[in-house]
């Protein structure tokens, strides 16, 4: 079990995390840029990933840009209290020290900023369809979603992604999976197993089925 717990943070994996924890340290603060009219999944890693930020005391903020519209999506945000910061479009993010781009991978592609605004860190489960430059880059095309990804850092850490952080991952990687029927893999399902242990059910059943 010692020799289990010690590969998982010194093998390829737990080299990637120190690097993002390399990356998160250099930063004073840090703006987690979504795509545009964020679905469930990009608010859920925005979200995990502003926590991850927190155990090295980077102060980070959830941004995006557009219209949060869908029922579900508003019902989410709204039992869940999140705070999330809409940018005008073009909106000028270099009073952050640093910006990180969660399930989309471009600049300017999919997003209100700038084509040429530096990017510290991209997560992403979507192929890109052009090269990604960034400090910190992990995209995989193989699993269902990038809460997927960043669940796994949070449980690789030991770090607990508090009721609300969980509530809204468990929530993004029901919706992108099609409740686990579309483009799922082993790691989804390991996923949402991590997160349903910190969510509060009920509350998503409130977000799946809101009231008029």
């Amino acid at each position: 079990a010692t020799t289990e717990f010690l590969l998982e943070r010194v093998g390829d994996d737990g080299l990637h995390l120190r690097q993002l924890h390399r990356v998160l340290r250099g930063i004073d603060d840090l703006a987690v840029v979504t795509h545009d009219n964020p679905d469930p999944d990009a608010i859920g890693a925005a979200l995990a990933l502003c926590r991850l930020a927190e155990t090295v005391d980077l102060p980070a903020d959830v941004c995006y840009f557009g219209d949060i519209s869908h029922q579900e999506n508003r019902a989410m945000v709204n039992l869940l209290d999140l705070n999330l910061r809409r940018l005008d479009p073009g909106a000028d993010v270099s009073e952050y020290g640093g910006v990180a781009l969660v399930d989309h991978s471009r600049p300017g592609v999919n997003d209100g900023l700038p084509s040429d605004t530096a990017v510290d860190v991209v997560i992403d489960h979507h192929p890109p369809r052009a090269p990604v430059e960034a400090s910190f880059v992990d995209l995989h095309h193989e699993v269902g979603a990038t809460s997927t990804l960043l669940a796994d850092y949070l449980d690789r850490l030991d770090v607990d992604p508090t009721r609300t952080v969980a509530t809204a991952m468990l929530f993004g990687l029901r919706v992108d999976t099609n409740d686990f029927v579309r483009e799922v893999s082993p790691q989804d399902f390991e996923a949402a197993a991590f997160l349903l242990a910190h969510a509060d059910v009920d509350l998503l059943g409130r977000v799946e089925n809101p009231s008029m």
